[in-house]
């Protein structure tokens, strides 16, 4: 997979590279208030910063072999 472009700056701006793998949990909301987590449940990402805008793009780890 080649490394993303930031589509927020005209797609000019090459993503950088967050050391690590980050996970996207389940989250329910509970009737009281609050939430409940479920990581069990989570998807693996990689995830992405643009230098100039900030922007973070979040990508399937497995697109990258890191799972």
């Amino acid at each position: 997979m080649d490394i993303p472009f930031c589509t927020n700056c005209s797609g000019s701006q090459i993503l950088q590279r967050v050391d690590g793998v980050f996970a996207l949990t389940k989250v329910e909301k509970k009737e009281g208030g609050g939430v409940n987590f479920f990581p069990a449940s989570g998807l693996p990402v990689v995830a992405f910063l643009c230098p100039q805008c900030g922007e973070i793009k979040l990508l399937p780890a497995k697109l990258f072999n890191e799972i």
